[in-house]
């Protein structure tokens, strides 16, 4: 569904978690993933923060970690 500048998706979550994955993007290229748990209706943290942490290791292992550090140390952001 679209409303104005942004785009809604709601589907499963197909990396194999099994949860309902809310996908909201704005027109800039910018998005919001949130998944919950199809049971409960919940939000699902420990999925979401497993799945940050592959995306950042996903990240590193393309651009190697100095480079990654200067990225984040130019945004404020740094992560040891």
């Amino acid at each position: 569904m679209e409303m104005g500048y942004f785009g809604i998706t709601v589907q499963n979550d197909f990396s194999g978690s099994g949860n309902i994955v809310l996908i909201v993007r704005h027109c800039t290229g910018g998005q919001i993933r949130k998944l919950f748990n199809p049971v409960t209706l919940e939000e699902d943290y420990a999925t979401e923060d497993k799945q940050r942490a592959e995306d950042i290791e996903e990240i590193i292992c393309e651009y190697g970690p100095e480079r990654c550090r200067a990225i984040l140390a130019r945004a404020g952001r740094f992560y040891e």
